[in-house]
C-alpha cells in the first residue's frame, strides 16, 4: 500500500517527482474505485463511510467541515487479501467545481451504475478528483489558445471559464480554480481564471 500511495501522492503535488510515465500512473489509479456515500462514524482523526469504508481525516480534500451524515465521494482501495476497504481521498459533495467540463488528462471521480444484463453503464455524476483555489498567480507562458500559470498549471481557452472580454496574456496576475490533471510538464489544469485587476476595479 505504501508504494501505491506514493504513486498517487505524486499526482497531487505541484510538480511530480515520479519517474513513471503518465500512462503507468493512470494504470495504478484504475485499480481504485470511487464510492459515493455518507459519513456514518466520525472520530477526531478517522471515520467510516457507509459503515464499511475506513478513512483518516487527513485524507479529506475539502475545506468544508466534515460531520456525521455528510455526503461524500471517496477514492477507495480494497485489500485483495482481507477485502478491507480504505479511502485514500475523501471529498464532500457540497464542494463541487461549478460547471465543470472534463478535459483530456483530468483525474475524475465518476459515479455510475451498470445496466442489467449488459456491459453498458449509466454515468450519474462526474467531478474532478480534487480542486484548489489559487489567488494572485502569474501566467508564465502562452501559445495561441493554451498557456501555463506558475509553470505548472495548464490552461486552454476552449475549456476555461473566464470573463467574456478577457484573453489571458503573458505575465497577467490572475485568480484561478485548478483541478488535478496529467498534462505535459503540468499536474494541474485551470478551469476558471479571472484577472486580479478586475477585483481591484470593482473595489474602487
Amino acid at each position: 500500500m505504501q508504494r501505491l500511495w506514493q504513486r498517487i501522492s505524486a499526482i497531487f503535488q505541484w510538480k511530480t517527482g515520479s519517474e513513471e510515465t503518465p500512462q503507468e500512473q493512470l494504470q495504478d489509479i484504475s485499480k481504485l474505485k470511487t464510492v459515493r456515500g455518507i459519513v456514518t462514524t466520525l472520530c477526531t482523526d478517522c471515520g467510516w463511510i457507509n459503515e464499511s469504508i475506513f478513512f483518516n481525516t487527513d485524507m479529506l480534500y475539502s475545506k468544508v467541515p466534515l460531520n456525521t451524515g455528510t455526503s461524500v465521494i471517496a477514492l477507495v482501495e480494497e485489500n485483495e487479501t482481507t477485502h478491507i476497504q480504505k479511502a485514500i481521498k475523501v471529498k464532500t459533495m457540497t464542494d463541487p467545481v461549478d460547471e465543470f467540463m472534463p478535459y483530456k488528462g483530468d483525474l475524475l471521480l465518476v459515479e455510475y451504475s451498470m445496466k442489467t444484463g449488459t456491459s453498458n453503464m449509466d454515468i450519474h455524476t462526474v467531478s474532478p478528483l480534487s480542486s484548489q483555489n489559487m489567488d494572485e498567480v502569474c501566467v508564465t507562458s502562452t501559445d495561441g489558445k493554451t498557456g501555463v500559470v506558475e509553470s505548472c498549471i495548464f490552461f486552454t481557452e476552449d475549456s476555461l471559464q473566464k470573463p467574456t472580454d478577457y484573453t489571458p496574456g503573458l505575465y497577467d496576475i490572475v485568480n484561478v480554480v485548478a483541478v488535478d490533471s496529467i498534462q505535459p510538464h503540468c499536474s494541474w489544469r485551470a478551469v476558471s481564471m479571472i484577472p486580479v485587476e478586475m477585483y481591484i476595479d470593482q473595489a474602487l
